[in-house]
């Protein structure tokens, strides 16, 4: 009995090991699986801040999205979203603007929810054009379609064939094994284990830019030899990276967490980005969360609308898209059975201000908004 259970304990010390290491070894691999995954259901949201400092004026943008969506081209893809968006521009005013977005297959249609503007620039009769804009299209779905041809292009070609376009002399399997490079070279990857699989978090590398532009420029001499025969291979300690690739160390911050099942499957993201450039007044943030739905994406798509080609004639920008010979009105079958989506109701995006994380540990807690702008601000000054 004693010895049964000395051997259990063994089995167990040398299992536990092996059980906590990563399916995944490099961040591209990571990366890449969920890409493969990309067309089942998911559901997303995404917020933004941005600001510019610009002759004494402070303009202010912020945004969020929430979503969710299915499909992997426009054959079987899925969408509905809500976005709202606000902006003040220093003492000149605000605006805020709130839409929903369905699509279905190769159609696609927007819902103004709301819109709010307030400024001193707009004259009496500016203010006349919106308040008609709103009476007349606030809460009507406007459907926006392209030329089949343009859809069949789309299907067919891709962007596979528009990379090899730009880079004719390598082949698909070299244009893959590049974007490995380089996301391993600009990323970092730390791993821990859960009861049901892997939680993986990707930071910066130190030198990434430099390490990245070496990729890009090597990938560039595979491509055309003529660019520097007989040269060797370019690294990152190459002078010519120096200034640029301090300027991006400096002002980028990136950290991505990603959980997988014990199966590989994808189910959590959330990730963090900032950039402040405090010569040129900017910085800006946004960060997101995707997760995986249980269930599919169900879209019931609107049966009347207003053509997009009829309002821009309204607004007097026909020019823009093509017009077409049908009526503004319509009514059409929708090709699944009626389901009921759940569409946030749009509402005034809250104004955001300067805010805090430092640049080594940007946390994944839920994070305001507020608190996004004194982030990016330390990320870029870091403490001399």
């Amino acid at each position: 009995m004693i010895r049964s259970l000395r051997l259990a304990a063994i089995a167990i010390a040398i299992s536990l090991p092996l059980t906590a290491l990563a399916l995944f070894t490099r961040p591209s691999d990571l990366l890449f699986s969920i890409t493969d995954q990309s067309g089942k259901p998911r559901q997303f949201t995404i917020s933004l801040f941005s600001k510019v400092e610009n002759a004494g004026e402070t303009i202010q943008l912020s945004g969020s999205v929430k979503g969710m969506g299915e499909g992997t081209s426009l054959k079987n893809a899925k969408l509905s979203l809500h976005t709202s968006i606000s902006a003040t521009i220093g003492s000149k005013g605000d605006a805020s603007a709130g839409f929903d977005v369905l699509g279905y297959h190769d159609k696609l249609f927007v819902r103004l929810t709301n819109l709010t503007v307030n400024t001193t620039d707009f004259s009496a009769d500016d203010r006349a054009k919106v308040t008609a804009f709103q009476n007349n299209y606030q809460g009507r779905w406007i459907a926006i379609t392209y030329p089949k041809d343009q859809i069949d292009a789309l299907q067919k070609n891709g962007w596979k064939e528009a990379v090899s376009a730009q880079v004719s002399s390598l082949t698909e399997e070299q244009i893959k094994d590049v974007v490995h490079q380089l996301i391993d070279a600009i990323f970092q990857m730390e791993n821990t284990r859960y009861i049901n699989g892997q939680s993986y978090t990707l930071t910066l590398q130190p030198n990434f830019a430099a390490k990245a532009m070496a990729v890009l420029s090597n990938a560039m001499r595979t491509n055309d030899p003529s660019l520097c025969p007989g040269c060797p291979p370019v690294t990152e300690a190459d002078d010519s990276f120096t200034d640029i690739a301090t300027m991006v160390e400096k002002a980028l911050v990136v950290k991505v967490k990603v959980d997988t099942g014990n199966d590989d499957s994808f189910r959590f993201q959330k990730y963090f980005a900032s950039i402040t450039l405090p010569e040129a007044g900017l910085s800006a943030a946004f960060q997101g969360t995707v997760e995986r739905r249980t269930t599919p994406v169900n879209i019931e798509i609107p049966t009347t609308f207003v053509k997009m080609e009829d309002v821009l004639k309204d607004l007097g920008m026909q020019d823009v898209l093509s017009s077409s010979s049908s009526s503004s009105e319509m009514t059409i079958t929708s090709p699944e059975p009626p389901s009921q989506p759940t569409l946030p109701r749009a509402r005034r995006s809250t104004r955001l201000s300067p805010a805090t994380v430092s640049r080594d540990s940007v946390p994944f807690t839920r994070v305001s908004r507020r608190t996004l702008m004194q982030n990016m601000y330390d990320a870029g000054h870091p403490a001399q």
